[in-house]
């Protein structure tokens, strides 16, 4: 998606009169073939989703170099790609967020988690990374997941041919298990090398260990699920877009269903009560502001059945294809997706 916004961005600041350049990088040691063309180097348009694009990384390099960039400075991205942080701020100054939520602080084993949350969550729950983006990682359960004590009974305890070791072995799957989820959660917070080589240090499966490492023990939420509308308000400047509900086929807006054509159906303007999309503008807008965003942002709810909406993330650099949300609602207030990266580019250069 990083590739198909930057393409379409690319096109607009072409057609705008820019002179473009495009580079591909993920480290400090880009910026090393930077001064074949610094001189004629106005502004560096960041077109990066997720990791390293989104969490303040490319940011703090930018900053350091005195380049002026689009969005929000490194500070508020680090805080907005963290849904715990996020989260914990928006909850301080009264915004809603689903509740009850869960960071998971130690490693658990499968009944302890499925203790935890019979006593204070219910069903259903959802699990998902706290920094990642595009609905990666994110797992829902609708009902009590069968732990591996219970799929053992459901087998017959042994049964014909099997022996001991054969229980101590399924007891051991996690298969489709809450605990599962958060693996799957905690994995989609790094990165492929960095899994392999937790491993080869500790001689073990990322799964076996990771409640053993500080560094990534509190990275996964587990929250209620609230069954209702998803709704994403965008932000331009100190203004709130229309609003746009987003309607999967499947009922969850995951990966799949935002990438995938026809998966997904949307209506823009959302269809809601004057009084109720205006609350919700000006919540969208409070979050914006409250953490520190500039230029532009898009902030994501759930309105339930009664009404009542819940923060679920903002992102610093919405997608920026033709067809993505934030462009969607740009064209619905009157403006052309040229136009909208034309005031981007101006907005981020008053900032």
């Amino acid at each position: 998606m990083s590739i198909k916004s930057g393409q379409a961005i690319i096109k607009a600041c072409e057609n705008l009169g820019h002179i473009v350049r495009i580079f591909d990088g993920f480290s400090d040691s880009m910026f090393k073939t930077f001064p074949i063309f610094r001189p004629k180097l106005d502004f560096v348009f960041i077109a990066l989703h997720g990791t390293f694009g989104e969490d303040g990384s490319i940011q703090k390099i930018l900053e350091s170099k005195n380049i002026k960039y689009n969005g929000s400075d490194a500070k508020s991205s680090e805080i907005c790609f963290d849904k715990i942080k996020t989260t914990n701020l928006c909850r301080e100054n009264k915004i809603k967020t689903p509740y009850p939520s869960f960071q998971i602080i130690e490693q658990l084993v499968d009944s302890e988690f499925t203790s935890f949350i019979n006593s204070g969550f219910g069903y259903p729950l959802i699990v998902k990374p706290s920094k990642q983006g595009s609905s990666v990682g994110i797992s829902i359960f609708h009902k009590k997941p069968e732990d591996s004590y219970t799929r053992l009974l459901k087998e017959t305890a042994l049964g014909p041919g099997k022996t001991e070791r054969d229980i101590f072995q399924l007891l051991g799957q996690k298969d489709d298990s809450i605990y599962d989820a958060i693996i799957r959660a905690l994995k989609c917070n790094l990165t492929q090398e960095k899994i392999i080589e937790i491993e080869e240090k500790n001689k073990a499966p990322f799964k076996d260990v990771f409640g053993f490492l500080p560094e990534f023990s509190n990275e996964v939420i587990i929250e209620r699920y609230i069954h209702g509308k998803e709704i994403t308000a965008s932000i331009l400047g100190d203004k709130a877009l229309p609003l746009i509900e987003i309607k999967p086929n499947s009922n969850v807006y995951d990966y799949k269903s935002k990438y995938t054509k026809g998966e997904t159906q949307y209506a823009c303007p959302a269809k809601l009560d004057d009084s109720l999309s205006q609350e919700i503008q000006n919540v969208a807008l409070k979050v914006h502001n409250l953490l520190g965003c500039k230029v532009y942002s898009r902030v994501d709810f759930r309105l339930d059945n009664n009404s009542n909406f819940y923060l679920l993330e903002i992102n610093t650099l919405p997608g920026m294809t033709e067809t993505s949300l934030f462009p969607m609602a740009a064209k619905a207030s009157g403006l052309s997706f040229e136009d909208l990266i034309d005031k981007i580019i101006k907005l981020s250069l008053e900032k």
